[in-house]
């Protein structure tokens, strides 16, 4: 039997591997393709401003508050066309714009200034592709909400009445495959949640607390799991641990985020005695539609509680001892609340 020709078989081969270098490319090209941001519609409805913006796929925006104005990035999204209006004729909107923030990666940006201080929901539609942002007075809360009372350290160690035997599940956010957030060192945002939920447990047993927690080490949560498993114990309160990240790197404070009506009062307290504690900026308390918050059946809460890309921020929460600040902040407003519903 003859032989095959080396050089032929060589140059099959090389054919071959270049067919699939080839074919993965175009694959890879095909999974990351952006979609793209082709309109924005805004409507009035019962005192009620409703901007539908419209893309060619589902996606979850990342939103923040900077400079009292709205500020919406879209990953992975072009947009064709620069866009500046105004809304003389808005109660609430003075203008919009939208514009290609980054081209690599791509990163498409709505700014949403206000005349006025106001409150927002802001959701994304699956099926219909549209990010929904509805402003009004009665949305949801003000954006700067201050509780009068003041808030007074709890006397530790020793059981609590009003904290002894409450079930409370804390959520360091992220983990394992899941770095959250990158600061501007480079450091995963779940770095920072995970040993701040850590200090804030210990705070909590010794007032006679019994805590769940999502995580102890560096592993993948879901949060799915997270909530439903949340719901079986009966949790009185839930709490998600995360920290802010920004392309600006001068955005900076503390955010607190609720969905439904009763948790409002536990995000009020936790807010401003988690505010007094770290003296940083408030950037309010605010309704959104986030999974562990919007899915469980108890008051929940989710506490960004610093800019990890704001370098100043960054420095403050690398230190153990900030970190046990941070808790200490997150612990007297749970006392504080607490105390005010076993009244």
């Amino acid at each position: 039997m003859k032989k095959p020709n080396s050089s032929i078989i060589r140059l099959l081969i090389f054919i071959l591997s270049l067919s699939i270098l080839t074919l993965s490319s175009f694959s890879v090209a095909a999974a990351t393709k952006p979609q793209e941001l082709f309109g924005i519609d805004v409507k009035t409805d019962d005192n009620v401003e409703r901007i539908a913006i419209r893309l060619s796929d589902y996606i979850r925006p990342q939103s923040t508050f900077f400079k009292d104005n709205l500020v919406i990035d879209f990953p992975n999204t072009v947009i064709k066309e620069t866009l500046q209006k105004d809304y003389a004729d808005s109660k609430f909107i003075y203008k919009i714009h939208a514009w290609q923030f980054k081209a690599k990666p791509y990163v498409a940006r709505i700014v949403i200034e206000f005349k006025k201080e106001v409150a927002y929901d802001l959701y994304s539609l699956l099926g219909k592709n549209e990010v929904v942002v509805e402003i009004g007075d009665d949305v949801a809360l003000p954006l700067h909400i201050a509780v009068s009372n003041p808030i007074r350290r709890a006397k530790l160690p020793g059981a609590v009445p009003h904290l002894e035997s409450k079930t409370i599940v804390i959520d360091a956010g992220h983990g394992g495959i899941d770095p959250g957030g990158i600061s501007c060192s480079g450091m995963p945002e779940k770095k920072f949640t995970l040993p701040v939920a850590l200090e804030l447990e210990a705070l909590l047993k010794a007032a006679g607390a019994r805590v769940i927690m999502t995580r102890r080490t560096d592993q993948t949560t879901d949060f799915r799991k997270i909530s439903d498993r949340t719901n079986k114990l009966k949790a009185d309160i839930f709490v998600g641990i995360h920290f802010n990240y920004f392309e600006d790197s001068s955005a900076a404070g503390t955010e607190t985020f609720y969905y439904n009506p009763f948790s409002i009062e536990l995000a009020q307290y936790v807010h401003s005695a988690l505010v007094k504690k770290l003296k940083r900026r408030n950037r309010g308390v605010r309704k959104d539609v986030l999974y562990t918050v919007h899915h469980t059946d108890m008051p929940a809460i989710l506490v960004e509680v610093l800019y990890i890309t704001n370098p100043e921020e960054e420095r403050l929460v690398k230190s153990n001892q900030y970190q046990k600040m941070i808790a200490k902040g997150l612990y007297n407003g749970l006392d504080k609340y607490f105390k005010s519903i076993s009244r």
